[in-house]
């Protein structure tokens, strides 16, 4: 067998366990249905998940040192990524179930029987989130006001949502009538230099201002809560009036939507190391959450329009692929090729955004108005 070969024949195969074993799980994992767990309570994955990523590994050995060994044995690293060894998939409820023998505190067995750690995914309902922005009057801010529905056919209540705010961003205030906020620590990037700006959104505040360098990462999640008793967003309804104010240019970002869910852990039971390592994985918000890709605060000035464009070509691509804007619409296309050309810029004056046509749509018409305040 050839190189090249051997090389296509290992994406097939990854691309087949990805349909596959992943298909119908929320999320970056894979994880046995349940039933087909032996009836001694051991949790594993499937022979046919092991013989595969076995096999997979044995087509990437074989090839010599280079190139295409290298793609291939990121390719194997990838199909083991996220794969769930001691958790397997309750078919009846969308549950995650680790069962593991009962130890005490000092690694003494407390009972015969096995013992079951379920982790309930909130990411049950159907959730969808208008939004619109617009200028702070006398200020360099902007306001970002959000909708967030929940279908019809869902079959929990929101009771939480967060978006991924920009890195360093510490002008950033959120609001909502009856809605409690908050903000996580959370989230990865570059190096920043933290500088005084006397000058805020709120004059009765002063702000440490973080610049960010411009290889940013994910920004810490900005929250808002609730519980099912107070003001859920239920089965076929809406709430609005979620408000956040920031400096931070719009950029697109992800929202992460939560029903009601969490998990049981046996009372009194040491959890083993390698079911909490899964745990973690389960738990981050990517699989344990629903996402929406939105409109949110992203860039601090000093980011250049040439990203900034690229993010929203992105943004773009994103509302066609969800059936937002259309592909063929002159407007849509001369949008892209525009923001493609900033984007691509090397010169520290992007060009200007250039779009001779006219949005017809509502769509369009609050894309080009977006678009316009980001660049």
């Amino acid at each position: 067998m050839s190189h090249a070969a051997a090389l296509l024949l290992l994406i097939v195969a990854i691309q087949a366990w990805a349909q596959g074993t992943r298909a119908g799980i929320a999320g970056l994992y894979a994880a046995s249905p349940c039933s087909a767990v032996p009836a001694d309570g051991a949790v594993g994955a499937t022979t046919d998940t092991v013989s595969l990523r076995s096999r997979a590994m044995s087509l990437a050995q074989d090839l010599p040192e280079g190139e295409e060994k290298s793609t291939a044995m990121a390719l194997v690293d990838e199909l083991g990524a996220g794969l769930l060894t001691r958790f397997c998939l309750d078919a009846a409820t969308g549950d995650l179930v680790a069962k593991y023998a009962a130890t005490g505190p000092v690694g003494m067995v407390v009972g015969g029987r096995p013992v079951e750690l379920r982790v309930e995914p909130r990411n049950k309902s159907e959730p969808t989130i208008e939004f619109d922005i617009s200028k702070l009057a006398g200020s360099d801010g902007f306001r970002y006001m959000y909708t967030i529905s929940n279908g019809a056919g869902a079959s929990r209540s929101i009771t939480s949502w967060s978006l991924e705010s920009g890195h360093g961003d510490q002008t950033i205030r959120m609001s909502h009538p009856t809605w409690r906020t908050e903000m996580s620590i959370q989230g990865t990037g570059a190096a920043t230099t933290v500088v005084d700006d006397a000058s805020t959104l709120d004059a009765s505040q002063r702000i440490v201002y973080v610049r960010p360098a411009l290889k940013m990462g994910p920004g810490p999640l900005v929250s808002w809560t609730t519980t099912s008793s107070e003001y859920p967003v239920r089965e076929g309804s809406s709430l609005s009036q979620f408000q956040i104010t920031s400096r931070y240019f719009p950029g697109w970002t992800t929202a992460y939507v939560g029903s009601d869910g969490g998990v049981t852990v046996p009372e009194d039971v040491t959890v083993p190391n390698d079911i909490k390592a899964e745990l973690s994985t389960l738990l981050e918000p990517v699989n344990h959450f629903s996402q929406v890709i939105i409109v949110g605060p992203k860039f601090h000035a000093q980011v250049g329009r040439a990203w900034r464009a690229g993010n929203w070509h992105g943004g773009v691509q994103s509302m066609i692929s969800q059936g937002r804007v259309s592909a063929g619409s002159t407007y849509v296309i001369e949008l892209l090729s525009s923001l493609e050309e900033i984007a691509k810029s090397v010169s520290d004056e992007p060009p200007a955004l250039r779009v001779r046509s006219k949005p017809s749509t509502d769509a369009e018409k609050l894309l080009d108005k977006l678009v316009r305040l980001a660049l």
